[in-house]
């Protein structure tokens, strides 16, 4: 079984330990090798009716369901329980239909040479710093500041084919996250500290730009995961969780620090200058959750389902870079977003024991519409770069896929009893 199967074997089995269900369902069935793996575990119930539950596959077909067990996301794929009904519960909200003809900006990937032109610009640019996908590119570019601001049609904020890395900063249902800018002022410590190169020399001008481009994206939302992490833990307190709790929460902030610091380290050696995060404003006007189900709808979306397929996409990434910098960053990234997943499946088991059975059918809902926002999310067009960790959209959204199904569905069913 290869590296990238073992990892999402003890990933789920942690997954579950975290829920505190982990006798609760067939964990894994490993196949021979580490291309397929095996058809899954065994069902959950077994063959009893209302025993519930689905199997989680180590390889690409996944488990087989128990004849029992409500569904999660509006499906009927794990049966109903007798007397019960087969019936999800509702789909997500819309995302509000994009904009058109707006403008938006982006780092001049080839600082010393002109923005690419409109044509160009796909293969650079895919998502905005607001997790919108560009669906049309109408004008521009026009220089500003060193930056490369275009006129485009654009999709919903919040894109998960946009690939939102760490715990996203929420704020008016949008992830925030800060400007990156070319530096050569003295340095703030995103970057000098890191000795982290990346074999550049046998790349294309427009490989580098691209390169450049796509790990400064994800040092940005990992830099903003700080932030994320931070309200997380005040909430912790808010609410009366238990210390071992907001430490995590608080190491969590921590790592993602680090991650950010590797991200743009990373993005600098391609861009061959400093890259680096502008202020983020957005931090200093976050809204606490007022109340527990508010607070746990959050943990939910963003951690236990949010996370756990961040974990995994990072997991795939290692399993095709070659670049020995790129591994190194990534299985750092892989671990720590996975041990992220497990804080937030803590949270929420707390939750159900300490905000009475009420919360039970927050918790539900919530999954149902976190789920559904994944599945229904477009296909990004992000170019392959393997040896450098890069998956191309429709690879991402792939192993995104196969998370829901492995892991994040089971566990919630099991976690929901």
């Amino acid at each position: 079984m290869s590296a990238f199967l073992r990892f999402r074997a003890s990933f789920a089995r942690r997954i579950l330990l975290a829920a505190g269900v982990a006798g609760g369902v067939a964990i894994l069935g490993c196949g021979d090798d580490g291309e397929t793996g095996g058809s899954g575990g065994n069902p959950a119930g077994g063959s009893n009716p209302g025993g519930g539950g689905e199997g989680v596959g180590a390889g690409s077909d996944g488990g087989n369901g128990g004849e029992g067990g409500q569904a999660i996301g509006g499906s009927s794929e794990g049966g109903a329980p007798e007397g019960g009904s087969n019936q999800g519960g509702d789909g997500g909200a819309g995302g509000g239909g994009g904009e058109q003809d707006v403008e938006r900006c982006f780092v001049n990937p080839a600082p010393d040479a002109e923005c690419p032109t409109t044509e160009q610009a796909p293969g650079f640019f895919t998502c905005t710093d607001m997790g919108e996908t560009i669906t049309e590119w109408i004008s521009g570019p026009t220089a500003q500041d060193g930056l490369c601001c275009y006129q485009v049609d654009v999709g919903p904020p919040n894109d998960p084919s946009c690939g939102i890395v760490g715990r996203p900063l929420m704020l008016d249902q949008v992830p925030q996250r800060a400007a990156v800018r070319s530096s050569s002022t003295a340095d703030r410590g995103w970057t000098a500290a890191l000795q982290v190169s990346p074999s550049i020399a046998h790349l294309s001008a427009a490989d580098r730009a691209y390169l450049a481009r796509s790990w400064a994206g994800d040092a940005a939302f990992e830099h903003a995961s700080v932030a994320s992490f931070s309200k997380f833990s005040l909430e912790l307190l808010a609410f009366g969780a238990p210390s071992d709790l907001v430490m995590s929460a608080h190491a969590a902030a921590l790592d993602e620090v680090r991650h950010a610091q590797l991200g743009f380290a990373l993005a600098s050696a391609y861009a061959g200058q400093r890259l680096e995060p502008e202020a983020l404003p957005a931090a200093g006007r976050v809204e606490l959750a007022t109340t527990p189900e508010a607070f746990v709808r959050a943990v939910v979306t963003e951690g236990c389902v949010g996370e756990t397929v961040a974990a995994l996409v990072a997991a795939a990434q290692l399993a095709v870079s070659e670049d020995p910098a790129v591994r190194a960053v990534l299985s750092e990234i892989a671990e720590d977003e996975a041990r992220h997943a497990e804080l937030a499946w803590r949270t929420v088991a707390w939750a159900l024991r300490a905000f009475g059975p009420e919360m039970r059918a927050v918790v539900e809902d919530a999954f149902t519409r976190a789920i559904a926002d994944v599945e229904r999310a477009e296909i990004g067009d992000e170019a392959a770069l393997h040896a450098h960790g890069r998956l191309s959209g429709e690879e991402a959204a792939a192993e995104r896929t196969r998370g829901i199904a492995q892991i994040v569905r089971p566990s919630a069913k099991a976690l929901l009893g």
